[in-house]
Order: structure tokens, then C-alpha cells, then sequence
């Protein structure tokens, strides 16, 4: 079987350095991914769920800050949580530069992408990540 996922996106969140029960370093990420279509004249972003341990977690932290865009290559990981609803999650294997995100004029003095970001973190409470 195969289980491959490449993303092109926006980082649009990085959680602070965690340790796993193995004591591997971690941190979960969030990416903002344009889609390839549009909507009503729009393009719409899907925020995807990823998870990188070292040493690409150091090489995240290192290189790339909230609005970079990169490229990430991974494995889908899915797991039933408490309430018995599936929960996803790209691990990543290997991350690439794909240039610097493009200016966007702020809106009503607010960051679009962090907000959005913060919108979703707030509506994904139960699941583990």
C-alpha cells in the first residue's frame, strides 16, 4: 500500500517543542493550503493538521516562521478519539523552501491567516493535537 502526501502551503501556526514518551522531539504545525479550484470567484485555503519530529522538527524551527510557505512530503495518520470521531494528522518526512509568502494587505488591522488559524484550533477542542 501506499500512504504518500505532499502539501504546498502557508505555515499558519507552530506549537511550542514537545517530547514524546520515546523522548523524540516534536511540534505539531499548521498549514494553510490553497485550493487548485475556485469558489464563487475566491480561492479557499483547507488548513491541514501536520506533525514533524526531529530532525525535521529543528529544521522547521530553524528555518521557517508563521506566513513562510514550504513544502512538506508525509504519511496520512488517522486514530478515533474519545468521542469516537476520526482525527487526522500528516507526519512529515521531509520539508522543502518554496519561496516567502506573498504580501497581503491586512484586514481591518488583523492578520487573516492567524485569525482563520485561530478559528480552527478553537473548533477542533477533543482532538489530540
Amino acid at each position: 500500500m501506499l500512504n504518500n502526501i505532499i502539501l504546498i502551503g502557508y505555515l499558519a501556526h507552530i506549537s511550542d517543542v514537545k517530547e514524546s514518551r520515546s523522548g523524540r522531539k516534536y511540534i505539531n504545525l499548521l498549514m494553510k493550503v490553497p485550493q487548485d479550484f475556485l469558489t464563487n470567484g475566491e480561492r479557499k485555503s483547507d488548513l491541514v493538521n501536520c506533525i514533524a519530529y526531529e530532525p525535521n522538527c529543528d529544521f522547521i524551527l530553524k528555518h521557517f516562521k508563521k506566513g513562510d510557505m514550504l513544502g512538506v512530503n508525509g504519511s496520512l495518520n488517522c486514530w478515533i478519539t474519545e468521542d469516537n470521531s476520526s482525527a487526522y494528522k500528516v507526519v512529515i518526512k521531509s520539508v522543502s523552501f518554496c519561496g516567502k509568502a506573498p504580501a497581503q494587505p491586512k484586514k481591518n488591522g488583523s492578520d487573516s491567516v492567524k485569525k482563520e488559524a485561530e478559528d480552527y484550533l478553537l473548533s477542533t477542542d477533543g482532538v489530540p493535537f
